[in-house]
């Protein structure tokens, strides 16, 4: 990381425009049973993680007005700015009025460039402070039209744009393998879970089911001293939770290592304990018997829309311990059950490996904006 900051940082020829000679806002409109594109572009196809157009929708999707955009220009969220959804488009289709079309100014803005120019903390900042409007803050082009920017000079943005396309595309090869491995996960999931013929047993006769209990509000709280304290499911990560809230007089507790299942709305989300925590009435903890923890885990984990049927209520969805217990699990022979295991926990460490390997090229790709390119002062 710093090898490349350093080899960026050497040069500061910069100039400071207004933003409408940065880029221009296309506002040709058009209705979308005209347009000869298949492409419909809403907020909600746009990634805050991505500048890439990774979906869309189609135009007999949506009725009204809508922008179009061309190939190579920028669709950019200017309702909520502070959600960061942009996207360079490589396509012509047609967009939300609820998003600004920037094409960039060749004369001071190589096309390339601009996604990664307003991708930046410097002009998002700048772009949610300036908008207007409480419930659906929104950023007005009269405004933003005026705002200056300090930006590198085109023979620096051909330079550092190298570096930036390159680590992008890292980065996108890196979420390529993800897609790869969440496909292959789905495969290994219906094969060894989820197919109809496969021989089942009951939950209870693979493992221990403990339901949570509420412990008393006052015992909990962000700065107590206590155990780890998990209500429901809002604390879960992808396979581990994270703790927000502690609990110092638990009624039911979860043993280190125990699956942690919601069983309040969202019912059917599953996570592993890392040590011993205090679980309230929208988590049951399961401690396996005979099976591989790694196995009931993720038959679970493939289960969960399943198990979700099973809940009731009119006001609290929710599965009791009866119906929790008797659900039946795939199983088939311990042999088969423990090369299915290693499968996954292979699985798992490489989608634990990528994730990394993602995280790393983000920081790096934002430090490359942030630090290096914007990093001097703007007028």
């Amino acid at each position: 990381l710093l090898g490349v900051e350093n080899m960026l940082s050497t040069s500061s020829k910069r100039c400071s425009y207004q933003f409408s000679d940065i880029a221009h806002n296309i506002t040709e409109r058009v209705n979308p049973s005209k347009t000869k594109s298949d492409v419909y572009v809403g907020l909600e196809h746009l990634s805050p993680d991505s500048i890439h157009l990774l979906k869309w929708g189609h135009p007999s999707d949506v009725i009204g007005d809508k922008f179009v955009f061309r190939k190579g220009d920028v669709i950019f969220g200017k309702r909520r700015a502070y959600q960061r959804k942009l996207a360079l488009a490589d396509v012509d289709g047609i967009c939300s009025a609820h998003a600004m079309v920037l094409r960039a100014n060749t004369k001071t803005m190589l096309p390339e460039f601009l996604p990664f120019f307003l991708s930046s903390d410097v002009f998002m900042e700048r772009a949610i402070g300036i908008s207007v409007g409480s419930l659906s803050p929104t950023i007005n082009w009269n405004t933003l039209k005026s705002e200056k920017f300090s930006i590198p000079s085109l023979e620096e943005q051909k330079r550092l744009v190298e570096v930036l396309l390159a680590t992008d595309e890292v980065i996108e090869k890196i979420r390529e393998v993800g897609r790869d491995l969440h496909r292959y996960r789905n495969a290994l999931y219906f094969n060894c879970f989820l197919r109809e013929d496969l021989p089942r047993r009951s939950l209870q006769s693979m493992g221990l089911v403990n339901m949570g209990q509420s412990p008393e509000s006052r015992y909990c709280g962000s700065d107590v001293n206590g155990l780890p304290f998990f209500q429901g499911c809002t604390d879960f990560g992808v396979m581990y939770p994270q703790t927000s809230t502690y609990c110092s007089k638990p009624r039911k507790t979860a043993a280190q290592n125990d699956i942690l299942i919601s069983v309040r709305a969202p019912v059917g989300d599953v996570n592993i304990a890392t040590e011993e925590c205090c679980i309230g009435r929208g988590i049951a903890a399961i401690t396996p018997i005979e099976v591989p923890r790694i196995y009931l885990f993720h038959a679970l984990k493939a289960n969960a829309d399943k198990i979700a049927q099973y809940e009731q209520g009119s006001t609290f969805k929710a599965i009791n311990k009866k119906e929790l217990m008797n659900f039946e699990i795939a199983y088939l022979d311990t042999s088969t059950t423990q090369q299915i295991t290693r499968t996954l926990e292979s699985l798992d460490t490489a989608t634990n490996d990528l994730a990394e390997h993602l995280s790393d090229s983000r920081i790096l790709l934002s430090s490359l904006v942030n630090n290096q390119i914007f990093g001097a002062e703007n007028v």
